[in-house]
């Protein structure tokens, strides 16, 4: 098994351990995991007012501080659910990255939140961590809106919780966020939007938050899908790899928050659902950054 399945399944025995013992204590304590250092992580949970309430959104807190790193926070979106006197919370817990490398092994860690009494958790948490690169694919969809607060640590302030709860969101669901935003979340992130053209064409934009020495990334499409052609920026090359394609600064690097649009043909018209994943590499591909990530086209 893989360090990352073995880190997951600790994840979910350590959550699930966390919130029998909240239940019989006979409070509601959903648990939620704390992401590695440079990670993310996300939950949805759908809460019930108590019976003859005025069923306005739930406050949420924070009842295990201690197990947030310094450098950590976390923020809480709530809106209204379908059914009478149900909501939606949506809660993003961000580690900034620090001088642990992405993809280092850690110790399971959770956050427990504090639900106000009487409330009743009808489902969730569902979570998915460490969502910045390749993750498992959420039981949840993106879910904007709601009241939003900060639920502990310093959020930047140059980010409002709300957009740091629809962040979180979107790199889970394996779309491409602000560049923008990647820095100032301080995230090492390469980031791919696509656009689609007329026919089998293809845009790809590719932009660099925290990463300063990248000279080379590479986009591998579905199997059967070929890449016939590139065309770039100039400073840039493509070397065609029959479903992927290295994208190669012909100076030095990537300038690390620039941003960088490549036309790609295609041998058949891209699908909303093909995914595409990413590596990037410091020395042309003699060696590549610890990790991957995974985006979809539509």
């Amino acid at each position: 098994m893989s360090a990352s399945r073995t880190s997951g399944a600790a994840i979910a025995l350590l959550l699930a351990w966390a919130g029998a013992s909240a239940q019989a204590r006979g409070v509601v304590e959903p648990v939620v995991p704390v992401p590695s250092s440079g990670n993310v992580a996300v939950a949805r949970l759908v809460l019930q007012a108590p019976a003859g309430s005025a069923a306005t959104a739930p406050r949420l807190a924070i009842a295990s501080r201690s197990r947030l790193p310094a450098e950590g926070y976390a923020v809480a979106t709530v809106g209204r659910a379908t059914g009478p006197g149900r909501f939606a919370a949506t809660v993003a817990v961000v580690r900034p990255a620090s001088a642990t490398s992405p993809g280092t092994p850690e110790p399971s860690r959770s956050l427990s939140l504090r639900v106000p009494a009487g409330w009743r958790l009808v489902s969730g948490p569902h979570w998915v961590n460490d969502v910045l690169y390749v993750n498992r694919r959420p039981t949840f969809g993106l879910l904007r809106g709601g009241a939003a607060s900060v639920l502990t640590g310093q959020k930047p302030a140059a980010l409002p919780a709300a957009a740091v709860a629809a962040d979180a969101q979107l790199l889970a669901l394996d779309r491409s966020i602000p560049m923008s935003h990647a820095r100032v979340l301080g995230l090492q992130y390469v980031s791919v939007a696509f656009t689609k053209r007329s026919g089998t064409a293809l845009t790809a934009t590719i932009g660099l938050s925290g990463l300063t020495q990248v000279n080379a990334v590479e986009l591998r499409f579905p199997t059967g899908v070929t890449v016939k052609g590139v065309e770039g920026p100039a400073g840039t090359e493509g070397l065609l790899l029959g479903n992927a394609v290295q994208l190669i600064s012909s100076g030095r690097t990537f300038r690390e928050g620039a941003l960088y649009s490549f036309t790609l043909q295609l041998s058949r018209p891209p699908a909303r659902t093909d995914a595409v994943t990413v590596r990037a590499s410091e020395h042309y591909f003699e060696g590549v950054l610890p990790f991957s990530e995974r985006f979809v086209v539509g």
